[in-house]
């Protein structure tokens, strides 16, 4: 197994008792990046810590509601340069949603080095009162103008639904108690 910084991303400080248990039995060790303002600001926190401790070759970032499951093990030993867990496929209001979920997401340190800060910010409408994408779309579109592909390794859960509405033709998400139908 190659060595990983694992960090968790977390607006509150807290951590579910089932992603504690799942790190205890797996003999891993994570740092708490706090994030009270964004999501994104957490995770470009984690990325520059990263680089200041300069040795591991890879970061998993795990969001601190995210729930691993047997299937969210391969994410410790893989190899793949770009590595993420996906949650299970949830109906939408128009159908099933596939998209890539950065909540449990491994990258090689050579790839961060590569890109350009910040490496997570979310894609708003042009208006900019709307989220279309989460904040990892930017980091997986500069991995992929790099050549490195997102591979799916394993699966995680979810301790709060997203909820995927459609708004001018894009996917938005929001938090259930943000959503307005």
């Amino acid at each position: 197994m190659s060595k990983i910084a694992i960090h968790i991303i977390s607006r509150t400080g807290r951590v579910h008792w089932l992603l504690e248990a799942w790190l205890r039995k797996n003999g891993l060790r994570a740092d708490w990046i706090i994030a009270p303002y964004s999501v994104s600001q957490g995770r470009n926190t984690s990325v520059v810590e990263f680089f200041r401790s300069g040795k591991e070759p890879f970061l998993l970032q795990l969001d601190d509601d995210i729930v691993p499951l047997l299937k969210t093990e391969p994410i410790i030993g893989t190899d793949e340069p770009l590595a993420y867990c996906a949650y299970p496929p949830r109906k939408s209001i128009q159908g099933i949603l596939n998209k890539m979920m950065t909540g449990c997401m491994r990258i090689r340190r050579d790839i961060l080095e590569g890109m350009q800060p910040p490496w997570f910010e979310p894609l708003l409408n042009k208006t900019g009162n709307s989220q279309v994408e989460n904040e990892g779309w930017k980091v997986i579109k500069q991995a992929k103008q790099m050549g490195f592909e997102p591979v799916r390794v394993g699966w995680a859960g979810h301790l709060v639904e997203v909820v995927a509405a459609y708004r001018d033709d894009q996917t938005a998400f929001a938090w259930p108690y943000e959503m307005r139908l």
